[in-house]
């Protein structure tokens, strides 16, 4: 097996200096990358040799009398060793450079990974998994590619316009004038167009964004849209998004275009002055009219490296605009803290929640107010109540994925603040309404997270949740691919593998969503048989709307408007004659 390479979480993401964090995630001391740079400037020899042996080779032919300088057997075999040399150099540059730039996508999205499981539910309530999704491919492919295009640019341009002129200021310091131009020209170009490109960069980088969420959400919405008939509007809306992206792209290729255009013509006026002046030098006889072609080549190998760093600005510009979208997943502050906090090592399944009150960010109200209820180990408690009335809310609060805005939540006597999440959650199970599977085999969607487990605990699993009811008629039993979110099975065999999953944990709590809610009477039963064998002697809190299936629960907690209006058994409810019962004789009715 390959070696697993460290991601990093701890390291301070700078999306603000983005070429500093960049470096450092490459991950390579100083003396490395000055190697690296060695191996590039001896390959890259001929292109600064040529326009030499050029103007040579020009002033021996005016010689008299003329010499053909390549009969010299030494300046051929300069030539060659001189070109044979860059295929050994340019592999060991790149040689030493893939690795880097390869362990910098690797550890950009390893530390993005880690960080979405880490970052709050809350965080996950608001974003959009096509946002999220583009965050980890496309950009951290866009700081790859302004990676390779601006190292290897950089490093040419600069070793392009450094020998030249280093040259030129020895033997003929009056041409290095107009070489000398071409800096202002540039670094106005630079300051005038910065702004701009990254502007609009940024513009279209946030619509490719909206149409990537816009893009998964209709793709998942497919049975839905066929369903209804509304393909054309989906389509309608697609191409909205899509006509969005088009015209951004538009107008950031038409600024990229206006300013690769000025770029070059601004780089060709200098060019006709360098030509007019080594002319003029050589006709005033300062130097050899093969100088001439050599000044010239010299230029123009300066001009295109100008023009090369000054093209980076646009794939600089996407990929820092590219850095600060990547800054938005790692730099997000809102993360579930449980580094350093104690581990849960046993779970006797006590939940006290006291006087508990929890306001979403952007709500006037709270979801959950003043709840108090003190669940011991074993017991059974359902929350009953009209939509809305804050149900879920409670069991994300019971989970830990949200915190309680005052008061606090106990598990086991200790205030949930206080151990690592992470580990209690190992003696928790969830069975959702809506079953969210692989697209993988039976086997594996009932082990996620647990590949050790026995064949005879797997076998009692399934036997016990009823899902051997259903596999042991496929043709691949347990090894059956399921297709995506589990489209080839039914509501019930869906729901069945979620109470595999939750029993192979043998949890000690139970969370129960609206587990059968959406299940005809036969799969309900199977499903309803199955979760009996599963919450036996442990804790469950059930959220139901079917209030039939709560007919064998400990206490019933009937939720309105966030709080708790009635709490007691289901027979003292009924005869209470209170919310609870007129909830039940109303379901009742429309049976």
């Amino acid at each position: 097996m390959p070696h697993r390479m460290h991601s990093p979480l701890g390291y301070n993401y700078h999306s603000h200096r983005p070429l500093a964090t960049i470096f450092w995630l490459m991950d390579r001391p100083w003396w490395y990358y000055a190697v690296a740079i060695c191996f590039f400037a001896i390959k890259q020899l001929p292109i600064v040799l040529v326009p030499i042996a050029m103007g040579k080779a020009i002033n021996g032919l005016q010689a008299d009398p003329p010499k053909y300088i390549f009969m010299n057997p030494w300046v051929v075999a300069g030539v060659v060793v001189l070109l044979l040399q860059n295929i050994p150099t340019n592999f060991l540059y790149f040689r030493m450079m893939i690795p880097c730039v390869r362990r910098l996508t690797y550890r950009l999205r390893a530390a993005m990974v880690r960080r979405l499981q880490q970052l709050s539910m809350g965080f996950h309530d608001d974003a959009e998994a096509g946002r999220l999704q583009s965050k980890l491919l496309r950009d951290v492919d866009a700081v790859e590619g302004m990676m390779w295009g601006t190292f290897e640019t950089i490093l040419g341009a600069l070793f392009a316009l450094v020998t030249p002129l280093a040259y030129t200021l020895v033997n003929d310091p009056e041409m290095a004038i107009v070489y000398f131009a071409t800096v202002p020209i540039a670094v106005t170009l630079q300051r005038v167009f910065h702004k701009p490109i990254g502007r609009r960069f940024h513009e279209f980088r946030k619509v490719m964004e909206a149409m990537s969420a816009r893009a998964s959400q209709m793709i998942e919405m497919i049975p839905v849209t066929r369903a209804h008939a509304v393909e054309n509007e989906e389509m309608q809306a697609m191409d909205d998004h899509l006509d969005h992206v088009y015209h951004e792209g538009v107008r950031a290729d038409y600024t990229n275009a206006l300013f690769n255009a000025i770029v070059w013509v601004s780089m060709q006026l200098p060019l006709v002055a360098c030509l007019a002046l080594s002319s003029y030098l050589a006709y005033r006889h300062k130097f050899e009219p093969g100088m001439v072609a050599t000044y010239t080549m010299f230029f123009g190998t300066i001009s295109g490296s100008a023009q090369m760093l000054l093209a980076l600005v646009p794939m600089l510009a996407r990929g820092a605009e590219s850095v600060r979208s990547i800054g938005e997943v790692l730099e997000c502050p809102d993360i579930e803290e449980n580094e350093g906090k104690a581990e849960v090592t046993s779970v006797t399944g006590r939940l006290t929640f006291e006087n508990v009150t929890f306001c979403y960010p952007d709500s006037d109200s709270p979801a959950v107010r003043d709840l108090s209820i003190d669940i011991t180990p074993g017991e059974c408690v359902a929350f009953v109540g009209e939509s809305g009335g804050g149900k879920t809310t409670l069991m994300s609060l019971a989970i830990g994925f949200h915190r309680p805005t005052s008061g606090r939540i106990l598990l086991d006597g200790v205030d949930m603040e206080t151990p690592d999440l992470r580990t209690y959650r190992q003696f928790l199970a969830v069975v959702p309404q809506r079953t969210i599977l692989l697209a993988d085999t039976i086997k594996s969607n009932i082990l996620y997270g647990m590949p050790d487990v026995p064949e005879d605990q797997l076998r009692h699993v399934i036997e016990a949740a009823n899902v051997a009811e259903f596999t042991d008629k496929l043709p691949d039993g347990l090894d059956s691919m399921i297709g995506e979110h589990g489209a080839k099975l039914s509501g019930g065999q869906q729901q069945r593998i979620a109470v595999a999953r939750a029993l192979i944990r043998d949890p000690r709590i139970i969370i129960l969503d609206e587990a059968t809610s959406a299940l005809d009477v036969i799969s309900e039963a199977l499903v309803q048989e199955a979760i009996n064998r599963l919450v036996a002697n442990r804790t469950t809190l059930i959220v139901a709307h079917r209030l039939s299936t709560v007919r064998n629960a400990d206490r019933i907690v009937v939720m309105k408007g966030g709080e708790c209006i009635e709490l007691d058994t289901p027979r003292n409810l009924l005869e209470a004659e209170g919310e609870f019962s007129r909830l039940h004789n109303l379901q009742q009715m429309l049976l």
